[in-house]
């Protein structure tokens, strides 16, 4: 790896990630743990991530808070 490899990969490109609010870095790493994860972990981890989703847009959208309220359902 070169030097400019190394100082873009380790110090520039997340400090810049950060500085724009995105959570690439972040991201990334959960996805290399996930790989490794058992069938069970990853439709645990799905299961998690789908209520979460529909959680935030029973609040932050309102259509689907509306549609939501007329069908009773409660994320």
């Amino acid at each position: 790896m070169s030097i400019y490899q190394k100082c873009v990969g380790e110090w520039l490109f997340p400090l810049h990630e950060k500085l724009k609010g995105h959570q690439t870095i972040h991201i990334h790493k959960q996805l290399e743990q996930s790989q490794w994860f058992a069938p069970a972990e990853i439709a645990e981890l799905q299961l998690q991530s789908l209520r979460s989703f529909l959680a935030r847009i029973a609040k932050t959208v309102p259509y689907y808070e509306k549609q939501f309220a007329e069908l009773g359902f409660h994320p």
